[in-house]
């Protein structure tokens, strides 16, 4: 089922707006349907602001703008936009009220955070990472992809072997190819698949598994 469809609810957390990017997002019509952010969303902001650290006070006056730009630019492209009020009973943590909230409204949870991404796939909840769709975008891998990979050292962990793609040169790390299972293939050329992409460093490191 599309992301996309105008029924679709796109629930926004806090880091999106702290981020920034969420209005050119918005700009080039990449959701389409209601827009909501909930109020515990901008009461973090508001924690943030009210923080006697630097840091953290400068993060909430870049969130609060984006958020005005936001709310200003879905109104004049006639997006339909809430903020609405609610409380969950025992959950105190922004992130498990964002998933609940997604769970029980079907929305689709729009983030930066990779924590928050693992949390709310786990629960079951569609999520936009924008983070992720980028690299999606950029480098065009899925997980599921299958490609050629010479491993040509070990990794940091026992069984991973490194290689890197050619093309672009993405390091893969390949887990259970080293001295595991009777299976060593370093130094050969092997058949991968990707399990999934992350950015740890400057550039995103593919991690995938001997097929």
């Amino acid at each position: 089922m599309s992301l996309f469809k105008k029924e679709k609810q796109f629930v926004f957390d806090t880091s999106m707006f702290i981020d920034g990017r969420v209005v050119p997002m918005l700009k080039h019509h990449l959701m389409g349907g209601k827009l909501v952010v909930p109020a515990f969303v901008i009461r973090e902001l508001q924690a943030l602001a009210d923080s006697k650290n630097f840091i953290k006070v400068k993060k909430s006056q870049r969130g609060y703008q984006a958020l005005a730009d936001f709310k200003a630019l879905a109104i004049q492209l006639g997006y339909k936009i809430d903020f609405p009020e609610r409380e969950y009973v025992g959950l105190s943590a922004v992130d498990d009220k964002l998933v609940a909230y997604c769970m029980a409204e079907k929305g689709v949870l729009v983030t930066l955070d990779e924590p928050l991404t693992k949390l709310a796939v786990i629960r079951g909840v569609a999520v936009l990472n924008l983070d992720q769709l980028l690299l999606d975008v950029k480098f065009n891998i899925r997980p599921g992809d299958q490609f050629m990979l010479e491993i040509t050292e070990p990794g940091h962990e026992e069984g991973q072997g490194v290689g890197y793609r050619d093309g672009d040169g993405l390091m893969v790390v390949v887990q259970n190819c080293v001295k595991v299972l009777g299976r060593n293939f370093l130094n050969k050329k092997v058949t991968v698949i990707v399990r999934r992409m992350t950015r740890i460093t400057t550039r995103p490191i593919i991690f995938a598994d001997v097929i």
